[in-house]
């Protein structure tokens, strides 16, 4: 999977999907992006076009995004209306969403033209299915450009996804995975910085629901297990990357948990987790756990490796058993 997207202070999803609980709808600034994202996905050909061509039919469909004076002539419209949406094409270029190329006008003068990179044609269709009333169909258009996005590649992760997004299909869960996964990037994208993240973070999408996530968790398992040896590692040490990073997110006490992590640094399969003691909510320490066992914990599943740590550990305060994990997925 080739990484489209470099890491921000601010989420990417956290702009494009920025929603306004009390006006129950995008923010303007969302919705600008959305627009020139979903027009330049508006053929399957993935075509070329310049920021006039974008304005022409932004500003016809979306006037009240852009404050735009209907009483000025088209070409001063979009005059005004230039470096707004030179801002916007930017920003997404950054995000590698958008790709431009500089070509010459028909009057020989230097412009760009946009395209979306592959990270934005997945975004688009996520978009797609966000506003569409027809679920299942912008689903199943996903599906199918996700396998051949994923095809493309053979890192562990792309691997991993390629399997478990089939079983999902098989089993009659993708749907309902992925419109579960997309309503939830409204609310909870603070993770998700490229398509790397994207794809990690869809792989861990569950329901709360015990009959279906016992579904899931199968399907994950099963997986994981028939990845190779060399790929197994690979992806266990790239869901440790990712989720040192939702765990520090959380942690109370950092100085415990940096020393704990410090100790198994060598380790690909192995990350730290956080727990507390059930009757001294204060008293936090730290255990060095499998990956693969963190991640289907998460799915409600009982452990032996988990449960025996968390059977062996006393606090510091009451000098009794009795932790919990704190997850962070």
């Amino acid at each position: 999977m080739a990484i489209e997207g470099d890491y921000h202070n601010q989420s990417i999803l956290e702009k494009i999907f920025d929603f306004d609980e009390e006006k129950n709808q995008f923010t303007k600034k969302a919705q600008r992006y959305q627009y020139i994202i979903q027009f330049l996905s508006k053929d399957d050909k993935n075509n070329s076009y310049k920021i006039t061509d974008i304005q022409d039919e932004i500003l016809q469909k979306a006037t009240d995004l852009f404050n735009i004076d209907r009483t000025k002539k088209p070409s001063d419209i979009k005059k005004n209306t230039n470096r707004q949406f030179n801002k916007y094409l930017d920003e997404l270029e950054e995000w590698n969403l958008v790709k431009s190329e500089d070509v010459k006008s028909s009057k020989a003068v230097d412009t760009k033209v946009y395209q979306l990179s592959k990270f934005g044609k997945i975004l688009s269709l996520m978009i797609d299915s966000l506003l569409s009333e027809n679920k299942k169909d912008k689903s199943d258009k996903m599906y199918e450009y996700w396998k051949v996005y994923l095809s493309d590649y053979s890192s562990s992760i792309d691997s991993f996804c390629m399997s478990h997004l089939h079983k999902c299909k098989e089993e009659g869960l993708f749907e309902e995975v992925a419109q579960f996964f997309i309503n939830n990037l409204v609310h909870y994208n603070q993770n998700i910085r490229n398509i790397i993240d994207l794809f990690t973070q869809m792989i861990l999408v569950r329901f709360n629901d015990k009959q279906k996530d016992s579904i899931l968790y199968n399907l994950w398992k099963r997986s994981f297990d028939e990845l190779d040896e060399p790929t197994r590692k690979l992806f266990s040490n790239h869901m440790k990357i990712h989720l040192n990073r939702m765990i520090l997110r959380i942690i109370r006490d950092y100085n415990k948990y940096e020393l704990k992590r410090f100790e198994i640094r060598d380790k690909h399969d192995l990350i730290v987790a956080e727990s507390f003691c059930k009757k001294c909510p204060n008293s936090f320490q730290y255990i060095a756990i499998n990956v693969i066992s963190y991640v289907l914990h998460a799915f409600n599943k009982e452990d032996k490796t988990i449960d025996e740590y968390l059977t062996n550990l006393k606090c510091e305060q009451c000098k009794e058993n009795g932790f919990e994990i704190i997850m962070a997925i």
